[in-house]
């Protein structure tokens, strides 16, 4: 399934959230909400969108369609991402990964 069909078929709007999959436009946010939302845990390391990329986008089991972003609308009509929930597909047994 595309990213495109798939964004048709999971786009929902519940209340004012939306919901979409990934796009290459969303990784400054997604790396802003990642950073505030984990900073209490113990052994937070702060992501960048370089490091974002290198340690999860380049992951050869990194699917865009299993990144799925939620989208709130705030009062002067900008998106805000407000959560995430991210499947991947099974990584390929070679390399690293064997």
């Amino acid at each position: 399934m595309t990213v495109d069909r798939l964004d048709a078929v999971v786009k929902r709007v519940v209340g004012h959230v939306s919901l979409r999959s990934f796009r290459e436009k969303d990784l400054d946010a997604l790396v802003a909400f990642w950073n505030e939302a984990f900073a209490t845990r113990r052994n937070f390391l702060p992501m960048t969108p370089a490091l974002y990329r290198r340690r999860v986008l380049a992951c050869p089991a990194f699917d865009a369609a299993g990144l799925i972003l939620a989208w709130a609308i705030t009062t002067d009509g900008q998106e805000e991402l407000v959560g995430l929930v991210h499947a991947m597909k099974p990584a390929p047994q070679v390399g690293i990964y064997a």
